[in-house]
């Protein structure tokens, strides 16, 4: 007797012209935590969204402990217990932190008015359970950290209730620290017997949380692993993805040209309204930059200013020798200066237009031919861009809404390489997508690189920024240092660095 709270059998789920799922199985047993993983495009979201009513099957069927059911609506997965994180926080920004956890839901009081003080009450008790001691309940949620908006939606959600929580790329804006309050939170969820779905690209977090770990590839169950001590994360890409990944940050050094960009003495306001330390580099031709640090120090905002989306405080900015001044992303454009943003979804697309029309949207006066859009033209750089980067041909004429993360990110830089950017800025370019398009990415900033290209990498994973940037800078709300070179600092000192310990670089640095 199958014993699942949850159970599809033999789901297909068919586009036009494409098999997302083909006859998959998949249980979800009580008090269970269990893993989801497969490469961008495998169907792990496409699976998620049809047992939570998103969207349905097919062909096959769904059960609730052992009957059989039908979910037309999220509203009809969620009366039985099956409650959604989806991986795009759906927050309103003009609302506060406990208006958007009680909207739809709000509590009364016996004479019908909203009772505020046990909404507030609630929210606060839920916050603190997942360690989120810098949010206030009336604070707005446009004034939180992306990470922190994040574990809002994830509060929300789990203060409704359910059964079963479904938590797609749940971690990918979080902080160490606030990962593992989440981690704390699914823990408990599973001592009452309540049951998560973790997807995610960090294998690691997977073996550390998971009971139990599903693969899927090219839209079939290609693997169930128990975790135990024998599971390995060589184990689980090579059922990814069919074979091993080669070492994901590997790249040839570059020798570096021309300065191409200064800053000196730079300073912002963050998006909590902080003053930033004043931030002086330097950034050459065939050089990639890594800035990191903690989430909420400044790193997006930064990213933003150089690509003309904010204005700085004060200081100085320098293109080739010469004074900056950048009063919109248009200006910036026109500097050949390149932004890959952190949300693809809400900053990067337009998510109603095609891939390929979103690849060319920067390129179309080299491809106008008499005041006409050459389409020829066109498909040939998109076919010429989505080769390089690996992706499926029929993805060009598919709308971006309906990619997956991985593929929309591919799209997002594709345009900037369309567009010949001269200085790219890659703000967590490889956020929510797996280990092979990691690879793929690493692989074509460095091949920007060998082409002379400057880039810029702004990442909260220290391991990346080790692993592929020649020079790296770290932000923290008091000091900008840096640089340090490749093979300088390693994963502790960086760490010292970010929380401000002692002891921050090593005695004897190891030079390559």
């Amino acid at each position: 007797m199958n014993d699942a709270i949850v159970s599809v059998v033999n789901i297909t789920r068919q586009y036009a012209g494409t098999l997302a799922l083909d006859a998959v199985d998949f249980d979800i047993m009580p008090g269970e935590i269990v893993g989801l993983i497969g490469e961008n495009g495998a169907g792990k979201s496409t699976l998620m969204r049809i047992v939570s009513g998103i969207e349905q099957p097919s062909s096959g069927q769904i059960q609730v402990r052992g009957r059989p059911v039908q979910f037309t609506s999220p509203q009809a997965a969620q009366a039985h217990g099956i409650a959604m994180i989806p991986q795009e926080v759906l927050l309103i920004d003009e609302l506060t932190v406990v208006e958007n956890m009680f909207l739809g839901h709000e509590l009364s009081t016996a004479f019908g008015g909203l009772s505020r003080a046990q909404m507030r009450s609630q929210a606060q008790r839920i916050l603190d359970e997942l360690g989120c001691h810098e949010v206030q309940p009336d604070q707005a949620a446009s004034t939180l950290a992306k990470g922190a908006q994040q574990m809002v939606a994830i509060a929300r959600r789990v203060m409704q209730g359910g059964s079963v929580f479904i938590m797609d790329e749940p971690t990918a804006s979080l902080t160490g620290e606030q990962t593992q309050a989440l981690f704390g939170m699914m823990r408990r969820l599973k001592s009452e017997g309540k049951s998560s779905v973790f997807i995610s690209h960090r294998l690691e977090e997977m073996l550390d949380i998971c009971d139990r770990i599903v693969v899927l590839r090219d839209g079939q169950r290609v693997g169930n692993y128990t975790c135990d001590a024998t599971l390995s994360k060589d184990r689980l890409v090579s059922a990814m993805i069919g074979t091993t990944v080669a070492n994901e940050f590997s790249r040839t050094i570059s020798n570096t040209g021309e300065l191409i960009l200064e800053l000196k003495a730079l300073e912002l306001s963050t998006f909590q309204g902080r003053r930033t330390p004043p931030i002086t580099l330097s950034s050459h031709a065939g050089e990639l930059i890594g800035i990191t640090g903690l989430a909420g120090v400044g790193k997006t905002e930064l990213a933003h200013v150089l690509a003309g989306l904010r204005a700085p405080l004060a200081g100085e900015m320098h293109l080739k020798g010469k004074p900056l001044t950048l009063k919109s992303p248009v200006s910036a454009l026109r500097h050949r200066i390149g932004l890959v943003s952190e949300d693809r979804r809400a900053e990067g697309l337009v998510l109603n237009l095609t891939s390929l029309a979103n690849m060319t949207l920067t390129s179309l006066r080299k491809l106008a031919r008499l005041g006409r859009i050459d389409r020829a033209a066109e498909q040939s750089l998109g076919e010429s861009m989505q080769k390089k980067l690996n992706m499926k041909a029929e993805y060009l004429q598919r709308e971006a809404n309906l990619l997956s993360g991985g593929n929309q990110q591919k799209v997002v830089i594709i345009r900037q390489l369309c567009a010949d950017t001269e200085l790219l800025l890659l703000d967590e370019p490889t956020k929510g997508i797996d280990i092979g398009a990691k690879a793929e990415v690493y692989r074509l900033i460095g091949d920007l690189a060998a082409d002379n290209k400057a880039a810029i990498l702004f990442s909260s994973e220290p391991q990346e920024v080790l692993g592929v940037c020649d020079k790296i800078y770290v932000l923290t709300p008091t000091e900008f240092h840096g640089p340090y070179l490749r093979g300088e600092l390693d994963y502790a000192a960086l760490m010292a660095l970010e929380f401000g310990t002692t002891n921050t670089v090593p005695e004897e640095v190891a030079l390559p």
